[in-house]
């Protein structure tokens, strides 16, 4: 993924069912555009849920933590309005 890249949000609703008692989906997307500015990754004991990270002088705000294995977890991050009094 690279730093304003657009996605596509897909909400899922029933809408009854097929001839064989499957449900059927309606789906409506719409467009979006993300702003990832830095992916870290870390020691998973080194990050216990923050919300905000700050690298080098500048804050990101935490908007995805995923575990890549056993001993590391990746922080996406984006510095989309971040100071010292909003999370």
């Amino acid at each position: 993924m690279t730093p304003n890249t657009k996605i596509k949000l897909i909400a899922r609703t029933e809408a009854g069912q097929d001839q064989n008692g499957y449900p059927v989906w309606d789906e409506t997307a719409r467009e979006a555009g993300t702003k990832v500015s830095g992916v870290f990754a870390l020691f998973r004991g080194g990050y216990q849920g923050e919300e905000i990270l700050e690298h080098q002088g500048e804050r990101f705000r935490v908007v995805r933590a995923y575990p890549k294995s056993l001993t590391e977890v990746e922080l996406t991050c984006t510095s989309e309005k971040v100071d010292h009094g909003e999370v």
